[in-house]
């Protein structure tokens, strides 16, 4: 029997699912249920009850034995009437087994209806949720579904989510693009390196954080080559909105395939990446790259976008952009590049780390696979060529049957700026900013430079240093300061050879070109220039400013002669005649002793004491006598002959490289203008008087724009005043001057020069020239942790350095290359101009006839002249100090207290052995402000 059946009943209600309306009790009584007889007894009030269990009653107490009676399904109407049997029944109504098995079969299922009228469905139990659907926004979970079906979004639920999202995706995609601005460029995108070219226009050095080159115009591009890029790149790049869906695709199909393919960014994209963005992948930048490149597609012309692209495409080897890649690929310029070389190009953009067939790197590493991988490169492009229609493909197949076209291997990097290239690299930059250019834009680049550096004048005068000094430069080789008390390195050990410094330039007489130049050894190890400012005296080369001073100025004031008045302001004659008495005492214009700031009178002593008597001015400068020139510049006055330097070309500026010109020793060179500035005054004298300043740059491009930076002439002397001073230099240059080692030359146009030696030989030079070249040249030895200069007793092993040796001997060498195909012309000179006049110790009546006559002349065998040669080497001890000891005290150099009677003393301290007038000689030891602090100029020879 089934449970249902034995289930017991409660008085008055039957709880059983199965019970059906069969079971119940009619209402107000009546008769009773079908069944088996005694199943139901009458209770109160005439209503029937089911009997306890254990058989049916009919009564109370009373029990029907035997089966239930059956139970059939009753019309749900049936015994429906008033009282509360009735309405509990209408409530509760019950499910026959029938009806019980149509609601398990429809069960999930969405409105159905059972027989009794309850609504079926799937919620959590069996049936799903009773009740009406809740209203909801979004149904979900689902109302009315069971199992995973209550969790599955129904398909409008899916479209209405799809349809928020894509609106709201646009609508923050649009506001982005409304809103996104260009930012500014990035710095490396815009940065470009400086090149710097020689005097023939080749390559000197590129400089710069970029090796790029900014070409302003797209035409500078030829067509073909342009198209390369297209091919390889972007081949609707004339049509595309700045992106190109399409092209994404079908990359990523190609690449698929294993084929080359074309770049799924498009060339606006790129640029766009390299110009404002950066390369991370980060989909922020991503959309910000597309985003700008349909932005500025629709404002910026395509063939701008193509300029720019090339400008900032890295093509591997350190070249940013088309123009510094032809260069480093090609040594050509964009312009000049043809099809072919334009496709391996296009090649590198795609990673030229891959596509250089030299390798990845300057090592060569992967050199064979990437010639591989080039050349199929290279060949893909040429063929889109053809395919998109940028050439024929006859003419694509003609570049194709010509072969790859192969660069240029990886060479010493263009930006060395070792040996000169970083001396003559600073140079040319200050010229640049002497003009207008300023620092900031130097550094941002883009300039290309073309300086006047002539490279074979330049080579020879490398060459001229290192062969000179060949093998006689021991770095061991010590000696001992014993000469210059005023070092603190007196009386120490030191490296004269190590310590070697040499300073050279050429300049071009009549245009102030800088041909050549030499800084030092090496820029790299040494960035001081010593062919600019080595702020080192210049010793008794500046006597020809003095000469020029007497020549324009003329005397402070009148002169007469046994009754004849000489005006001041009259220039003087090179017949005119001076003492050159050893220790002569220096005289004001006005006759009296000039006496120093310890109000002791001014000796001025020779660098020996050779007896020279009156001479006449041109004598003198051939044997550079300075006790002549220390009294015409105190009777020209010093002020003057300071401007009589700067007239001819010494730099005015900086102040500091001017000694103090109200002292006698002024005139023997204690200023320190280097090499540079000497050539560029003395080419004056050359030029007959027309100055130009000296300059590096020729010209400069920069934009596009060409601007010439040569410098213009100005007037600083009458030729006459020029001519008079060639004159006088000429004799320098003579058997009887202190520069006869200069005719080595044998150029027969002439040969003016001077030589210049400073106290205890601390400084040589040699500065000549002729009609078209002016070369200095000079030596010093400086301690490079404190930067004094020091002796160069014992240099090279040489007892004593003049002007007349090392210094000339590299002149001579330099300029024998820098004369090669030049005809010789001739120095103008001039012998006869000016009065004569005579010096404040010289008698009129004694010489009322003096001319520069052979007489005139210190004989060449008189037994006191000391040789021009150094007889012995110094000794690498510390008794390196000259033979010929001074005898007036260490610290007397040009203020000298007044000798006694008996004084027979020879040139000054640091003066020794020499040529005529040569080496010992002037400067000042005062420690007094405004006072010069240098020794003056021994002279020389």
């Amino acid at each position: 029997m089934s449970e249902h059946r034995r289930k017991q009943q409660q008085p008055g209600r039957d709880d059983s699912p199965s019970a059906g309306p069969s079971q119940q009790s009619p209402q107000g009584g009546g008769y009773p249920p079908q069944g088996a007889p005694g199943e139901y007894q009458a209770g109160p009030a005439g209503e029937y009850q089911a009997r306890p269990s254990g058989g049916y009653q009919t009564g109370p107490g009373r029990r029907q034995s035997g089966p239930p009676p059956r139970r059939t399904a009753r019309p749900q109407g049936y015994g429906q009437g008033p009282g509360p049997e009735a309405a509990e029944t209408t409530a509760q109504p019950q499910m026959t087994r029938a009806e019980m098995r149509r609601a398990a079969q429809s069960k999930g299922r969405r409105g159905t209806t059972t027989a009794n009228g309850m609504q079926g469905g799937g919620g959590r139990g069996p049936g799903g949720p009773a009740g009406p659907k809740p209203k909801r926004l979004i149904d979900y979970p689902r109302w009315g579904k069971g199992g995973v079906r209550r969790w599955l979004p129904s398909w409008k639920l899916v479209l209405t989510g799809f349809v928020i999202c894509t609106g709201a995706l646009f609508g923050v995609v649009g506001y982005a693009y409304a809103t996104l601005k260009a930012p500014n460029p990035q710095y490396d995108a815009v940065t470009q390196s400086n090149t710097y070219y020689w005097a023939d226009k080749s390559v000197m050095v590129q400089t710069g954080a970029q090796n790029r080159q900014i070409l302003d115009s797209l035409s500078t591009i030829p067509k073909p080559v342009q198209n390369d890029f297209l091919a390889a790149e972007n081949s609707t790049f004339w049509t595309d909105s700045g992106i190109d869906p399409e092209g994404i695709l079908r990359a990523v199909y190609d690449m698929a395939k294993g084929e080359e393919t074309q770049s799924g960014s498009t060339i606006t994209q790129q640029w766009i990446k390299n110009y404002y963005l950066t390369a991370a992948q980060t989909p922020t930048r991503k959309m910000d790259e597309i985003l700008l490149a349909v932005k500025i597609s629709k404002s910026t012309p395509k063939q701008q976008i193509l300029l720019g692209y090339l400008n900032t495409c890295y093509f591997g080897r350190g070249a940013y952009g088309i123009e510094a890649a032809a260069k480093t690929y090609y040594n050509l310029d964009a312009s000049q590049l043809n099809p072919s070389q334009g496709a391996f190009l296009a090649s590198l953009v795609n990673g030229p780390s891959l596509y250089d067939p030299y390798g990845s790197d300057i090592q060569g590493d992967n050199a064979a696979q990437n010639k591989i991988n080039a050349t199929q490169r290279w060949t893909y492009v040429l063929k889109n060529m053809a395919k998109f229609n940028f050439m024929s493909a006859a003419d694509s197949q003609t570049w194709l049957a010509k072969g790859f076209p192969m660069p240029r291997p990886y060479t010493v990097s263009d930006t060395n700026m070792g040996g000169q290239i970083g001396y003559m690299v600073t140079l040319a930059q200050n010229n640049l900013l002497r003009n207008g250019v300023t620092q900031a834009q130097l550094d941002q680049g883009g300039y290309q430079i073309y300086t006047t550096f002539n490279k074979a004048d330049e080579n020879a005068m490398v060459s001229s240093v290192n062969s000179t000094f060949a093998g006689q430069l021991n770095p061991k080789r010590m000696v001992t300061n014993t000469s210059d008390t005023t070092s603190p390195d007196y009386k120490k050990k030191y490296p004269v050879d190590k310590w070697l410094q040499e300073g050279a330039a050429s300049v071009v007489p009549g245009e102030g070109a800088v041909n050549a130049i030499y800084g030092g050894a090496d820029f790299l190890k040494d960035f001081n220039d010593n062919a600019d400012a080595p702020n080192v005296l210049v010793g008794s080369t500046f006597k020809a400013f003095v000469l020029a001073a007497a020549e324009k100025y003329g005397l402070q004031d009148p002169v007469s002669y046994n009754g004849t008045t000489i005006p001041a302001g009259t220039p003087v004659s090179l017949n005119s005649m001076f003492s050159g008495q050893n220790n002569l005492v220096i005289r004001q214009a006005n006759g009296q002793p000039w006496l120093d700031q310890n109000n002791q009178v001014w000796h001025q002593p020779n660098d020996s004491d050779y007896p020279y008597g009156n001479i006449n001015l041109k004598t003198a400068m051939d044997q550079s006598v300075n006790s002549v020139y220390v009294q015409l510049g105190m009777d020209v006055g010093m002020q003057n002959v300071k401007q009589t330097a700067i007239d001819a070309g010494l730099n005015a500026d900086p102040s500091s490289a001017w000694a103090n010109d109200t002292v006698p020793s002024f005139a023997l060179g204690t200023s320190t203008p280097g090499p540079i500035r000497l050539a560029t005054a003395y080419a004056t004298f050359a030029n007959d008087g027309i100055e130009y300043d000296p300059y590096e740059v020729d010209h400069y491009v920069y934009g596009g724009a060409t601007k010439s930076l040569k410098t213009k002439p100005r007037v600083a002397f009458t030729p006459q005043v020029a001519d008079t001073v060639n004159e006088a230099l000429e004799g320098v240059v003579s058997d009887s001057g202190t520069g006869a080692h200069a005719m080595a030359l044998g150029w027969p146009g002439g040969i003016a020069g001077k030589t210049g030696t400073t106290d205890s030989y601390k400084s040589a030079l040699f500065v000549g020239y002729t009609k078209k070249a002016a070369t200095a040249v000079l030596l010093f030895d400086q301690n490079p942790a404190t930067g004094t200069i020091e002796p160069m007793i014992g240099l090279a092993g040489q007892q004593d350095i003049y002007g007349a040796n090392f210094p000339t001997e590299i002149w001579t060498k330099y300029m024998k290359v820098a004369l090669s195909g030049f005809s010789p012309e001739t120095l103008n000179t001039l012998s006869t101009y000016g009065s004569l006049v005579y010096g404040p110790d010289v008698t009129p009546s004694a010489t009322a006839s003096a001319t520069p006559t052979a007489s005139a002349t210190p004989s060449s065998t008189a037994s006191s002249k000391p040789s021009r040669t150094p007889s012995a080497p110094a000794s690498d001890t510390a008794s390196s100090t000259p033979s010929s000891t001074p005898s007036a005290p260490d610290t007397c150099l040009v203020l000298c207290p007044t000798p006694s009677a008996s004084d027979t003393s020879t040139g000054g301290p640091g003066g020794g052995p020499g040529g005529p007038g040569g080496g010992g000689g002037g400067g000042t030891s005062s420690s007094t402000p405004g006072w010069n602090q240098h020794g003056g100029g021994n002279d020389d020879g």
